[in-house]
């Protein structure tokens, strides 16, 4: 259970540093928001679908597993539309990007 357990986390870790190494290249190249984020969100689910098919996880490990997928499902579906929301409303776009890039410790605000 132990090692299942470092394996799912290790998909995790490796999602998010792939990640910041993704994104420094985009950023700098100027590309959208969401483009930033979507390879976090799609080798999270990729890794983790693939995990869950190939091995059987106990009932405790399964269930942190398919929060995974739904935490990176739900990830990629407001990434979408976001990248649609871009086309049909510019305007509102740029608000979200506004209060998602604040750094104020509450997000919620």
């Amino acid at each position: 259970m132990t090692l299942a357990l470092i394996i799912v986390l290790s998909c995790f870790l490796f999602a998010e540093l792939f990640q910041l190494l993704v994104k420094n290249i985009l950023n700098k190249k100027r590309t959208p928001y969401e483009w930033r984020y979507f390879p976090l969100f799609s080798i999270l689910f990729l890794a983790l679908y693939t995990l869950q098919k190939i091995t059987f996880f106990p009932p405790p490990i399964a269930i942190f597993l398919k929060l995974g997928l739904l935490y990176s499902g739900i990830g990629m579906g407001i990434l979408f539309c976001l990248f649609c929301m871009r086309y049909i409303h510019y305007q509102t776009y740029i608000f979200i990007l506004n209060w998602l890039k604040r750094d104020d410790g509450n997000r919620l605000s």
